[in-house]
């Protein structure tokens, strides 16, 4: 069975794409490099927020007009 990736990104200078899964772990690893300047209590909203801010980009008009 053919795994299909979902993208997140295109059309970058070096013509290269990047996945939505690539893209949730980039934001998390910045998150987590500056988390100490944020009060502890919106850590998990953030966290969430990480996670579900693109997921429209699920979508097969979004992931036509990245191609």
């Amino acid at each position: 069975m053919k795994k299909n990736k979902i993208l997140a990104k295109s059309n970058r200078t070096d013509e290269s794409n990047i996945t939505l899964s690539e893209h949730i772990v980039d934001a998390l690893n910045i998150f987590e490099s500056i988390k100490n300047k944020i009060p502890p209590h919106l850590h998990e909203f953030i966290r969430l927020a990480i996670v579900f801010h693109d997921l429209g980009k699920v979508l097969p008009a979004f992931q036509i007009k990245t191609l």
